[in-house]
């Protein structure tokens, strides 16, 4: 069974860390502290606060380092650690060496080193704190008290430092396993919007095929009736009549492939347009039904932010946003499903508002429907290719994935939230131009 890549130093929140090493160096103090003065033991203050010192330097370095390049280099992490374990073992040497319960802490050091590092270097690290640990029986400065006296502070020593080790240990492992969950739900994220892109490549791949099949018989449907129309004789009205509505179908049936290969991304000779949002609004509404009404409110009517993106996919965005709101809030002989491709409508003589406001660099369009809301299953898989939950022939469940789609393109995000009984709302954030319109 592989076994799961380490994470690398550069991964780790190096804040954190530095944080529990400040948070240690002060319990060293407190020790010191409570064993000089409140158990009268005397010890070489002098030695111990000039190691002390030191660590706090290269940890108050390590931060301004940190704050400074905002970034962390490859090899201070290990290099902390390895001052860790010298720091203690110089520690633990100056208060009585092999005696001293707070040989624990070495585990404390291998398990950050174990969870955080590579393999190799927490190997290293681990033999280093043996040696350090064994050099300690060779050389150290014995307290000034008897070998009785010593055991007889070792034994609750001993529960002292497994309880501060244990405290550091779940500490360290939460915080890891925290940084693990994000990891994963970015991974997670960075896997569905892979998904949604291939889903995309086969839509526009349909869309392609379909355009290719059907645009030479529309074209040869088209020329024979325009030869048909040219050739008829007079007294022929009727079929002339019949003629012109097989060349309006026709050309529906093209306009309907160029939406579809538009929505599918695929956008021919559609350049970048830029707009005020009030324009963008209004070339949307074009192709909606009058009923329910659609209102549109500015935070600022003062000043309307502008808008640059593909003029045709993303009017075909808003609209689709606005067409779903008017679905669900229709009065259509009771309730019919579809609020935003999934949603479960069906208010009485509703109607749709629709909030626009700058949020920082971003234009917040906000589409509100007075329908029933959708429940929590349907509000899970709103926005996926080809749901609805719509009655046959009102829609293909694309038009919110494909609104997704062109947000997410533009560098903005479309956020649904629904509540049974209460409508839902979509929020369409995208970045605004740097400039306004004066409304007036």
């Amino acid at each position: 069974m592989a076994q799961p890549e380490p994470l690398e130093p550069r991964a780790i929140n190096c804040d954190w860390f530095l944080r529990l090493r400040l948070g240690s160096l002060l319990g060293q103090i407190g020790t010191i502290i409570t064993v000089q003065w409140g158990m009268r033991i005397q010890l070489p203050l002098l030695a111990l606060f000039s190691l002390i010192v030191l660590a706090l330097l290269t940890t108050l370095g390590a931060l301004y380092l940190r704050r400074k390049k905002r970034s962390i280099p490859g090899l201070l992490l290990p290099a902390l650690m390895v001052h860790d374990v010298l720091h203690l073992t110089a520690l633990l040497s100056l208060t009585g060496g092999p005696l001293n319960p707070f040989g624990f802490l070495y585990l404390v050091l291998i398990a950050m080193a174990a969870v955080s590092m590579t393999p190799r270097f927490t190997w290293a690290l681990a033999s280093l704190s043996a040696l350090c640990s064994a050099l300690l029986f060779v050389w150290h400065r014995p307290l000034p008290m008897s070998h009785a006296e010593q055991m007889q502070l070792h034994i609750p020593g001993m529960w002292v430092a497994f309880s501060i080790a244990a405290i550091f240990i779940v500490y360290f492992l939460m915080r890891v396993t925290h940084a693990l969950r994000e990891r994963e739900h970015e991974l997670e994220a960075a896997r569905n919007l892979a998904l949604r892109k291939e889903k995309l490549a086969s839509l526009a791949t349909l869309a392609a095929g379909a355009a290719h099949e059907l645009g030479s018989p529309l074209s040869t449907i088209n020329l024979v009736a325009k030869e048909l129309l040219r050739n008829l004789p007079h007294d022929a009205e009727g079929l002339r009549d019949d003629l012109d509505l097989i060349r309006e179908s026709v050309e529906r049936c093209r306009a309907v492939l160029t939406q579809l290969a538009s929505d599918a991304g695929q956008h021919p000779g559609e350049s970048l347009s830029t707009q005020p949002v009030s324009v963008w609004l209004s070339g949307a509404r074009l192709a909606l039904p009058a009923l329910p009404p659609v209102h549109v409110h500015l935070s600022d009517e003062r000043t309307i932010p502008l808008l640059t993106g593909p003029e045709r996919a993303l009017t075909h965005a808003l609209s689709a946003l606005m067409k779903n709101a008017q679905d669900a809030s229709a009065d259509v002989d009771g309730p019919i499903d579809g609020s935003i491709d999934g949603s479960i409508d069906g208010s009485i003589d509703g109607s749709v508002d629709v909030y626009v406001k700058s949020v920082g660099d971003l234009v917040e369009i906000v589409v509100a429907d007075s329908g029933s809301g959708m429940d929590e299953d349907t509000l899970t898989h709103a926005g996926e290719p080809f749901f609805t939950t719509k009655q046959p022939g009102r829609g293909m469940g694309l038009g919110l994935f494909l609104c997704r789609e062109v947000a997410t393109s533009m560098g903005g995000t479309l956020h649904i939230e629904s509540t049974k009984g209460k409508g839902t709302t979509a929020t369409l954030r995208v970045p605004s131009s740097m400039q306004t319109e004066d409304s007036q």
